[in-house]
């Protein structure tokens, strides 16, 4: 049984669609064993980014947790780390930016969560390297989805691996990668797939796959016949959001990639999502959360609201959400997310009202403010009233910990990672 069928369990349990013993079976048998999610959610993603990132053993991303493969690879990770440790190989010696590229091109490929769009950024800082959002968007114009992985899409992640994984995707991108790329094993890409091959490495695995009597080229597709044309990531700006917001396009229906409607505003993931439940938001909404950012609360994710709204068919076809926070790797519809500046840096979003009226465009890459109070308006009229609004908005309090103050204080936008600003 896919784990995605718990999500939102809670919320259909709190609207009598579920009764305690059906919530009790989804709980106690969707997740039933050791081992990450198998969907490509931010877990998955960050297996296959890590591997990409030739911080991790190759081929080790996404092996089952109960197979003999992952006790091998706990062993092979120690004897590397003890190596590494006598030759004086660290991370910041051999992380470049064509790890960071391999690892951005891997990540359109499979279709991966929004939340690597903070990781690697993040990540890449620490080594000295600046990576925009803008250079998300051009990897995923560039580069296919090859892997159809759940939940947005048919297989789980178990049997990508079984399929040869990374570096089988690897070979099928050699041509976009740097092969010549330095990792942990202190080889480079290139020498690690050839080694991987010679071993007959990829006959093991694939092997498993008469079990499922399915084929390796069924899971993962050649660049001549992808899933997709074009990664599932897109970048949106426009006067909400000037620094840029991320939506996933798996899972969303394409009749709402060209998206008006009314704003619906909360301060808080909570706010929004007792309002789905009490019937209060009507078709054509634009559900906004706000003050969910790095710095006002420490941008936690809004899976409770992309799954209320999913579990609502009256209303996830013609519903959109946007927020400054960020969303679960298992998010499905249609979700904007990483709106910058966030409300808590003053960003257009902070003075966002019900009734004002929002167009959002994919194809385009757009997300506008177009209209104020129901009433269409310029942008010099949208401008305008926000600077009005901008003296007189009060920003709310949130509660957090001495922990999550520190990280208000010291982090940076979503656009940047969400890092510390040091």
């Amino acid at each position: 049984m896919s784990s995605e069928i718990l999500y939102g369990a809670g919320d259909r349990y709190a609207k009598g669609d579920l009764n305690e013993q059906e919530l009790m079976y989804y709980t106690m048998n969707c997740c039933p064993s050791a081992g990450a999610c198998q969907f490509i959610g931010t877990a998955s993603t960050m297996q296959v980014v890590s591997e990409a990132l030739g911080l991790s053993l190759p081929g080790n991303a996404l092996a089952p947790a109960y197979g003999v493969q992952i006790n091998r690879y706990a062993r092979q990770a120690g004897r590397q780390i003890v190596d590494n440790i006598r030759n004086g190989i660290i991370p910041r010696r051999f992380l470049s930016r064509k790890n960071i590229e391999n690892a951005m091109i891997l990540h359109a490929a499979v279709g991966g969560s929004t939340n690597a769009l903070l990781h690697i950024p993040a990540i890449a800082r620490e080594v000295g390297i600046q990576v925009s959002q803008d250079e998300f968007d051009a990897v995923n114009r560039q580069v296919p989805v090859l892997v159809s992985l759940k939940t947005g899409g048919h297989w789980p992640t178990e049997l990508f691996w079984h399929a040869g994984g990374v570096p089988a995707l690897m070979r099928e991108l050699k041509d976009l990668i740097h092969l010549d790329a330095m990792t942990v094993t202190g080889r480079t890409v290139g020498e690690n797939l050839q080694m991987l091959e010679d071993s007959g490495w990829f006959a093991q695995v694939q092997s498993y796959l008469t079990n499922y009597r399915v084929a390796p080229a069924e899971i993962i597709k050649t660049r001549r016949d992808p899933v997709k044309s074009q990664g599932n990531i897109r970048i949106l700006k426009g006067n909400l959001a000037p620094g840029g917001a991320v939506i996933k396009l798996s899972g969303v229906d394409e009749a709402i990639y060209n998206f008006s409607g009314m704003a619906r505003v909360f301060d808080s993931e909570e706010e929004a999502v007792a309002a789905l439940l009490r019937g209060d938001i009507g078709p054509g909404s634009a559900i906004f959360i706000k003050f969910e950012g790095p710095k006002g609360s420490g941008m936690p994710e809004m899976l409770r609201t992309t799954e209320a709204l999913w579990n609502m068919p009256e209303l996830s076809r013609s519903v959109a959400l946007f927020t400054d926070g960020r969303y679960s790797g298992a998010s499905r519809g249609p979700a904007v997310g990483h709106i910058a500046p966030e409300a808590a840096e003053g960003g257009p979003i902070a003075y966002l009202e019900d009734g004002d009226m929002i167009r959002m465009d994919v194809a385009a890459r757009t997300l506008d403010v177009v209209g104020l109070h129901g009433q269409p308006a310029t942008p010099a009229e949208v401008a305008q009233a926000f600077a009005e609004r901008s003296h007189r908005k009060v920003f709310p309090p949130k509660a957090d910990t001495p922990a999550v103050r520190l990280y208000k204080k010291l982090a940076m936008g979503s656009e940047y990672g969400g890092g510390f600003g040091l």
